[in-house]
């Protein structure tokens, strides 16, 4: 018998990462990778008072599928385990109840390879709206071969950690330049690098000779699916095109292939495909007219 209960965020995350972990497949067929909802879970943004209205299926005690959402409800998301296909109905309609947003419209984000469900959505009148193909690196490939530029390196275990150069790095890196400088609030910083799958020792940072943490490369390893999952990357402007993202790929590659990983994912800018990596799986946001 499945029975429908919601996520209990006190209780129930390990569970649902594993499950994530059981079912992932490089094309999201099943759904998003363990780590996209981890990030999420520990990010500034997250709305956890309303992580109540995330939802799980279960047969047997054991997660079947799930209904989400990433940051706040308003975008709802879907992951199943292979064979539970019969769910998806029942799944779209909580969302349609329960995961809207607070001015009642819902963005339904689902992946390509998700075909049941994008069937299904189609023939209650939703339509793809936009979609981002994002890419990954099998290491089959062979290895990444990008060099740091003279006067750059990468930050050594043995060096403690800056969290205000990373907040610098995060800040101007992802172009909030034109609100401001930075607040000087480090905790969301240390907040979300605590995450259980976070691994600091395994992200790259790039160090100019000045002492500025130009590129920041964060790390979230999942041994169980040999995947080196990337989140976040960013250059700060002044120095960009100097190819210190693609060295931290390497590197990153270099460090990950070392504790067993066979594929790093990427994002959807041109850049990683420009360095080597294939288009992995393709996110769409469905609406209804």
């Amino acid at each position: 018998m499945i029975v429908r209960r919601p996520y209990r965020i006190l209780e129930d995350f390990h569970k649902v990462y594993n499950f994530l972990v059981s079912i992932y497949a490089h094309d999201g067929c099943n759904g998003h990778a363990a780590p996209y909802f981890e990030y999420a879970q520990n990010h500034t943004y997250f709305d956890a008072s309303q992580s109540h209205r995330i939802s799980l299926w279960e047969e047997n005690s054991e997660i079947a599928g799930m209904a989400f959402y990433e940051m706040k409800p308003g975008t709802a998301l879907f992951a199943l385990q292979p064979g539970y296909g019969f769910l998806i109905t029942e799944m779209i309609d909580y969302a349609e109840t329960r995961l809207c947003g607070d001015d009642g419209k819902l963005e339904i984000n689902v992946l390509a390879a998700q075909a049941a469900i994008r069937a299904e959505l189609a023939a209650r009148g939703y339509h793809c709206e936009k979609f981002w193909t994002t890419a990954g690196y099998p290491y089959s490939k062979g290895p990444l071969s990008y060099a740091l530029p003279v006067g750059y390196r990468f930050l050594s275990a043995d060096e403690t950690y800056d969290y205000w150069k990373h907040r610098v790095c995060t800040w101007y890196g992802f172009n909030h330049g034109d609100e401001g400088a930075p607040d000087q609030d480090i905790e969301d910083l240390i907040h979300y690098t605590a995450a259980p799958h976070f691994r600091r020792d395994l992200d790259v940072v790039v160090v100019a000779s000045n002492g500025d943490y130009a590129c920041f490369a964060g790390m979230w390893l999942v041994p169980g699916n040999k995947l080196a999952y990337l989140e976040p990357l960013c250059t700060m402007p002044q120095y960009r095109r100097k190819g210190l993202a693609a060295a931290a790929m390497a590197e990153l590659q270099r460090r990950t292939e070392q504790e067993g990983a066979d594929f790093l994912t990427g994002g959807s800018n041109p850049f990683y495909y420009a360095i080597g990596f294939e288009a992995a799986c393709t996110d769409e946001i469905w609406v209804k007219a």
